[in-house]
């Protein structure tokens, strides 16, 4: 969900995933965000106050980088994405209704 968040306002973000989260997953999805250029990744068992100090620093001393960061961030798809999977869901269950509508008449 974080990265989706981060996604739909477009926030330049440092990451640091729970590296014991089912699958990784949360690791590939801030990979997700780092290959884009939107985040940076620390790995939870690299992070020390130098490492995220360095990385901060990687950040506000060059030009420009917090708001290509951002640009590079932001994904319309997930925007309505609340909206979007509502509607997907009514209208998954209005198909299945239709489709089971004719087993309810005998043949």
């Amino acid at each position: 969900m974080t990265v989706s968040e981060i996604s739909a306002i477009g926030l330049p973000s440092i990451l640091i995933p729970y590296p014991y989260a089912m699958d990784n997953h949360q690791f590939y999805n801030a990979q997700f965000l780092e290959n884009k250029g939107g985040a940076l990744i620390i790995k939870d068992k690299d992070l020390n106050p130098e490492i995220l100090a360095k990385k901060i620093h990687s950040i506000f001393n060059e030009d420009r980088k917090l708001e290509s960061m951002s640009e590079a961030a932001f994904d319309m798809n997930f925007v309505d994405a609340t909206e979007n999977i509502v509607n997907f869901c009514y209208k998954t269950i209005e198909k299945h209704r239709l489709f089971h509508l004719h087993d309810d008449y005998p043949n």
